[in-house]
């Protein structure tokens, strides 16, 4: 399995899905990303680059935006790393049921 560790080229975890172990040595799936400002013709085609990727690892869904998550945690806790060409952006914890962030770092 592809262990990533700076530098690495972003682009080989770029396909949704893609497991791999991040730095945190967690097991992660990739599970989007961001193209930036690019034409919608140039993602389609498959010629723009991710400039970010977000996996988690339970290879279900996050957004940074959704917020903290309140109360008492309802799930188990999974972990979540953000990626750019300057490496990690961004490593916590969500809640598996809500999505939100328990913890980040």
């Amino acid at each position: 399995m592809l262990q990533i560790s700076h530098p690495f080229d972003l682009q080989t975890i770029a396909p949704s899905l893609t497991r791999f172990v991040g730095y945190g040595g967690v097991t992660m799936t990739t599970v989007g990303g961001s193209y930036g400002h690019v034409a919608v013709e140039d993602v389609l085609a498959g010629r723009a680059p991710m400039v970010e990727v977000t996996a988690t690892s339970d290879g279900r869904s996050f957004h940074r935006g959704n917020g903290w998550h309140a109360g008492p945690e309802t799930g188990e806790a999974v972990y979540v790393e953000v990626y750019s060409d300057r490496g990690r952006e961004f490593h916590g914890w969500i809640d598996s049921d809500s999505r939100k962030l328990v913890q980040t770092g």
